[in-house]
């Protein structure tokens, strides 16, 4: 009897997962709250959403301290949620020159950091994608703001 309790729940996942496009899985885990099946198939539906395209060239300005304008060219790679690429820093100081980026990307969420080796400084950039523009703030609370470069 328990394996059939267990195979009729597996059964029910997997039908609440599939019909997930359709936003079943709401339904589903909304008439059974609280069970392992419902919790299973909000995670599922949670952590697979959609996520936004940045791959490409981006135009990045942000504030620093005192308010000081920054200003950077950015080239993005995307792998499904990972981001990888460049920082074209201009200036001096902390964040100039080229340096690695590393982030991730889930939904319409973007988190990026970028590390210089040669002074040991870092900048942490959160934000959300809309179209061709990224907005957000940066680690220490200071506002930035990307645009995709036209091809």
């Amino acid at each position: 009897m328990k394996c059939l309790r267990i195979l009729s729940m597996l059964v029910f996942a997997w039908f609440a997962i599939t019909a997930g496009a359709n936003g079943f899985w709401k339904v589903a885990a909304e008439e059974v709250p609280g069970t392992p099946v419902s919790r299973a198939v909000q995670d599922a539906a949670q952590s697979n959403p959609e996520s936004a395209n940045v791959a490409g060239k981006w135009n990045l300005s942000w504030k620093g301290k005192k308010r000081k304008p920054h200003q950077a060219a950015l080239e993005i790679q995307q792998d499904g949620t990972k981001l990888t690429g460049t920082f074209e820093g201009e200036g001096r100081g902390g964040l100039s020159g080229s340096l690695a980026l590393t982030g991730s990307v889930q939904g319409n969420n973007v988190s990026f950091t970028v590390q210089s080796q040669e002074n040991n400084k870092s900048g942490i950039f959160t934000g959300t994608v809309d179209g061709g523009t990224m907005n957000g703030t940066t680690r220490e609370g200071h506002p930035w703001t990307a645009t995709r470069q036209q091809e």
